[in-house]
This record gives C-alpha cells, structure tokens and sequence, in this order.
C-alpha cells in the first residue's frame, strides 16, 4: 500500500512528472493524493485513477486547482460525484481527452464539460446509468474540436443526443456505441435507432472509423448512409487534386448504386472543383446537377463567381451574379469583397497602362 508521505515525496522531488498512472492502489487516500498534485501539479499532463477505493471528490479538487497545465484524464470509481468533476471541468482547461466511468456522475457535471472544455479531442463514458440527451445537446454545442467518442452501456443515450453530438462535432473520426439498447423509462423505443447514424453519416465527413454493437435499433439505412458520406468524401478529394474524371466516374458509381447525394454534397463538390481551378469542368458539372433536379446553394453559386473572377472573366461573372439576384439568392460577403478587390485591381493596372 502506497503510504501518504511516499506520495508526498514524489510531488516534492520529481518535478518534471508528466505521466501519473494510479490503478488499484487500495492504500492511496484523498491525503497523499492532494499532497503529489500539490507537488508537481505545473507539469502534469496526464493522470488516470482506477480502482483507487479511497479516492473521493477532494483529490480531483486539488486536480482541478493544481493541475491547471492538465491534457488528459481517466477516472473510474464509484466513489466520484459531480463535485469532482465540476472542479476539473472548470479548473484544467487544456483538458484534451476524459475517459470516465463513474456511475454517480449526472447531467450536472457533463454539462460542466460541455462548457468549459472546447479543447476537448477525446471523450469516452462507461456504465453511465445517468446519462441523458440534455448533457449531450451541450457537449456537442461546446466542444467542437472533439474527434475521438465512445458510449459503452449507457442506457439511456438516444438519437436526439446523437444528433446534437453529430451536428456540432463535425470533425468527429471514431465513433464507437457498444450496448446502448435498453428502453429508457421515459421512452418507449429503441434508444439509439437509425435516425441517429444517418446523421453522423450526413454530417460528420471526417469519419474514419465507426464501431456499433449491440445497437438492435440501427437498420440498413444507417449504414447506406455513411457508406456514402464515404464516398462523397473520396470523390471530393479526388476533385480537389484534380482528378476530376475520377471523381466524377466515382459519384455515377454512387447514384448507379441508388445512393443520392444531398444538396449540400453537390453544392461541395461544386467547390472542390473551383479549388481545383477548372471552371469549364465545373460549368459541366453544374449542367450535370441541373439536369438531375439539384437546387444549388448559395455557396455553390460564391463559389462559381469567384472562380470566374480569379481567371478575370468579367462579362460572364456578372452574369453569373444576375442568375443569382434574380433567383432571390443573396452573395456572401465574401463574394463582393473579393469582386470589389478584383475590380480595384483591374482599374489600378488599367490607370497604369494610360499614364
């Protein structure tokens, strides 16, 4: 058993600690931890506590009092409340990765990394039997840096919280959602259902890696989903490089498999063709959208506009603003600060020339 002036010796003398592992240390009390964080608290980065019995709410006080330089946390304990939480949340703010499992925690002290934590990469909850979609609806509109998420038995995680993670951590790359089908008691469904994936699917274009298990809820269309949220997001690369035959070809393949891109997937592809400086590809691209239906969105028409601009192709710009104007399609204001700058470029080289 870890005795209480050991600890303290380590926070004294070991001054440069950045790692501090403390798994099932049966001995380690609130005392000898207060006394480390104390010690070396400028320089820890990363901290995890597992299956400490005597560890409570005070240690991850002085974690969040002294700890300030703090990147990545692990707590699994049944003796940890919102307090504990709540003072990391508030007191580490470089906090980059928390994995908990601590079935006392609530809304209140998610709520609390919600708020406080934007840097946040990494977030992985176990056995929260507490965990509803008001936290998630904050987690998501707070921390949107977040790439990394994984829900394991959280029974009453449902599509409304997934939706609001989804749709505010769109840089999201791994997801992963193991057992979470139990029926809330407010709920009379599947708790995560496909509703949910096609979301993440729709609107999380970095997803690298996804994982469900024991998700009875999610049916075919979940996948469809992000299989093509998959392809969309090669065929856009494909663009963007100039490959643009390719990416092309890659997108027939998608339609011919009866997968139908949304407005928003043509209006970036639209733009990745523009990055790509090849306004005569984009214009048949475009005619290949009308063709099919597809009502553009405003950025696709910036981005046109601007395309046009950057090859100095005045007459058709214009025209191109025209079918927009008269469309009741309103420019960013990126679009006419780039038009004026141009403009005022092209009469200072003509005010050159005639003097």
């Amino acid at each position: 058993m870890l005795e209480i002036k050991v600890l303290a010796a380590v926070g004294k003398y070991c001054t440069q600690l950045e790692d501090l592992n403390l798994w099932s240390c049966k001995g380690l009390t609130d005392t000898g931890l207060i006394l480390l964080a104390i010690g070396c608290g400028r320089t820890l980065k990363s901290l995890g506590i597992a299956a400490c019995v005597k560890i409570t709410d005070a240690s991850l006080a002085a974690v969040g009092l002294y700890r300030k330089s703090l990147e990545k946390l692990l707590v699994d304990s049944e003796f940890i409340h919102n307090k504990g939480l709540l003072s990391v949340a508030k007191g580490c703010p470089q906090l980059k990765s928390l994995r908990l499992q601590c079935r006392n925690l609530t809304d209140e002290a998610l709520l609390a990394v919600g708020k406080f934590c934007q840097f946040l990469e990494l977030l992985a909850l176990y056995s929260f039997q507490n965990l509803t979609d008001k936290n998630l609806c904050v987690i998501g509109k707070g921390c949107k840096k977040l790439k990394n998420l994984t829900f394991i038995n959280c029974d009453f995680l449902s599509d409304i919280g997934l939706d609001s993670i989804a749709v505010g951590c769109t840089e999201l790359m791994r997801l992963e959602v193991n057992g979470c089908q139990n029926i809330g008691t407010s709920r009379l469904q599947s708790i995560v259902g496909t509703k949910g994936i096609i979301t993440v699917g729709q609107v999380c274009r970095s997803l690298t890696d996804l994982t469900l298990k024991s998700c009875n809820g999610v049916g075919d269309l979940a996948l469809i989903s992000v299989g093509q949220c998959c392809s969309l997001t090669a065929s856009e690369c494909l663009c963007k490089k100039g490959k643009i035959p390719e990416g092309i070809y890659l997108l027939d393949q998608l339609l011919k498999e009866g997968l139908k891109p949304s407005t928003a997937s043509y209006t970036v592809l639209i733009e990745k063709f523009c990055e790509a400086r090849n306004v005569g590809e984009t214009k048949a691209f475009w005619k290949y959208m009308v063709d099919r239906g597809v009502v553009l969105a405003v950025s696709a028409y910036d981005s046109m506009i601007l395309g046009l601009s950057e090859q100095g192709n005045v007459a058709e710009e214009m025209q191109w603003l025209g079918t927009m104007l008269k469309s009741m399609l309103k420019p960013q204001k990126k679009t006419f600060e780039r038009l004026v700058q141009f403009y005022l470029r092209l009469i200072g080289r003509v005010m050159l020339y005639l003097f």
